[in-house]
């Protein structure tokens, strides 16, 4: 199961830095980006105030010793797109290596993150600054923080005031090459803490131009999405909408109101996001008529996609494409595709690959398995990434035979179409984030009440899967859900936090002595069916 995997001229040679002056060099007065600034403002650029404010932000780096190679993390929401796009790519303007933060970390994971990657410069939204600034003596390698917005943190230097005093060197130039590393794109796993994907130029511009093509995009559209732009997902829609040399314009936060009014005034043609958006759309939808006279196309990928949410849309939008995506962050993120008019004789699909991807099953023993059949999905291609940074134990096993191992399980038809059936990953996808279930259960572990957790994904009618957490107590010891919940405050993102706590008084387990996963799973899901009864 392939796709072409000849890369075409125009990427011979290109860089992310070289991508962005060709659009610029081409239509420097098109509108790039738009979105929230940190003013509070719903702000337009152009591709040349985008390049103007990149190359002050690489004058920035210069000026406090950052290098080529360096580690730079971008801690910012999508309430400050426009200062998130041009710092990203002023990163890229100085040779340096783009590392997204989650700007919903709890600090103990902001921590991890910059020591992980070694993170040499951060920006971060002021309202966050304080917290990251009393915390610089536990991350060594940070000696330049950067603060977003009208604050102002002791310590900190302010980007506002940067953008004022700070002359822009025009002679900052990348001189990367194509496999230098450009990001490290942080994904839960399987694993208690991140792991750090590792993108070189060359895997980011393939996945961009793979991605452009999945989207159809031409220069004259104009591509949304609420995706957080910290988000692998958030970084590629940008630099694909950069390859294709479109606009791109990201929704402050998942408000379908706003969402369906941006749609409106930014005369969008594309809109990509997770099932949970378009069910929030249907709800609304069936309230009241929405006017999406100007879209093209409905994308969506990051969690399962039900069928009966495409139906849905086929009969409330009968004139949009339907465009569901199958495309992890270590492959890119890059994948597979369906659309109109498979999705609609094939709703439990994602399709066929991507330009420059191939895809395979195989079993335990890593032999492709027979059409039909499940196996683990694996991915290879241009687009994908070289490796965990700081990990290379868990990156010979990811990588294998040169092949990505997902760690979902699929089938693969006679067709060529594969449907994912399983996670062989013990993972929660809760509204398009990837929660490793190990990290929550270390957390609620740490409770003194707590003898033993595990957690699990069930399935939620709109955010996809939420998560359910069993805890057995300690002898003689007690608490409640709120108590557990109030004390995962701070310790885990907030979309990390169990809202389905159940005290149990035992687990089942395998001969081992392990927790069987798969049997919890089918408790929680009657536990939850009886709940919604």
């Amino acid at each position: 199961m392939e796709s072409g995997l000849n890369s075409p001229p125009e990427l011979e040679g290109m860089t992310l830095a070289r991508m962005m002056a060709k659009r610029v060099a081409e239509a420097p007065n098109r509108v790039a980006l738009a979105g929230m600034s940190a003013a509070g403002v719903e702000t337009r650029i152009t591709y040349a105030q985008l390049d103007w404010g990149a190359r002050r932000f690489a004058s920035v780096l210069a000026e406090r010793e950052v290098a080529v190679g360096d580690r730079v993390g971008i801690m910012l929401g999508n309430d400050a797109v426009i200062e998130f796009g041009q710092a990203l790519m002023g990163v890229h303007q100085l040779g340096a290596v783009f590392v997204p933060v989650n700007a919903r970390f709890a600090l103990e994971e902001v921590i991890y993150v910059v020591n992980k990657a070694g993170i040499r410069a951060l920006v971060v939204a002021d309202k966050l600054g304080e917290a990251v600034a009393g915390a610089r003596q536990r991350m060594p390698t940070l000696d330049t923080l950067v603060t977003v917005g009208p604050g102002r943190v002791d310590g900190c230097l302010s980007w506002d005031e940067l953008a004022v005093r700070t002359r822009v060197d025009r002679t900052i130039e990348s001189r990367l090459e194509p496999f230098d590393m450009a990001e490290i794109l942080f994904t839960s796993g399987t694993t208690a803490n991140p792991k750090g994907a590792i993108h070189t130029h060359s895997s980011a511009v393939h996945s961009s131009y793979s991605m452009a093509g999945a989207f159809a995009l031409t220069r004259e559209d104009v591509l949304q999405t609420f995706m957080p732009l910290f988000t692998s997902g958030g970084v590629r829609a940008l630099t694909c909408a950069l390859w294709a040399g479109c606009t791109i314009v990201f929704d402050p936060a998942l408000d379908v109101d706003a969402v369906i009014e941006r749609m409106d005034r930014e005369r969008t043609t594309r809109y990509v996001g997770t099932s949970a958006f378009y069910i929030f759309l249907l709800d609304r939808a069936s309230q009241r008529a929405i006017d999406v006279s100007n879209i093209t196309a409905f994308m969506f990928g990051g969690s399962p996609t039900t069928a009966e949410v495409i139906r849905r849309l086929d009969e409330g939008f009968p004139g949009i494409d339907l465009r569901n995506m199958f495309a992890p962050t270590e492959t890119g993120p890059a994948g597979t595709l369906i659309n109109r008019p498979e999705i609609l004789n094939r709703p439990t699909s994602v399709g066929t690959p991507w330009a420059l991807v191939e895809v395979k099953c195989v079993d335990d023993d890593d032999n492709t398995v027979p059409a039909g059949e499940r196996g683990e999905v694996c991915t290879r291609g241009p687009c994908i990434m070289s490796g965990y940074y700081g990990d290379p134990e868990l990156s010979a096993e990811a990588l294998k035979g040169g092949w990505h191992h997902t760690g979902d399980i699929g089938v693969i038809d006679e067709d060529g179409y594969l449907s994912i059936v399983d996670r062989k990953k013990d993972m929660v996808i809760r509204g398009g984030h990837n929660i490793a279930s190990l990290e929550v259960e270390q957390v609620l572990s740490q409770h003194a009440a707590v003898a033993e957790a595990a957690v699990v994904g069930v399935p939620h009618p709109k955010l996809g899967e939420d998560i359910q957490a069993f805890l057995l107590l300690r002898s003689g010891e007690s608490t409640t859900p709120e108590a557990v919940r109030a004390f995962c405050d701070g310790k885990l993102a907030d979309y990390k936090i169990p809202r389905k706590i159940a005290i149990v008084e035992t687990l089942p387990r395998g001969p081992l002595g392990k927790v069987l996963k798969s049997a919890l799973r089918e408790i929680a899901v009657e536990m939850n069916r009886q709940t919604v009864a």
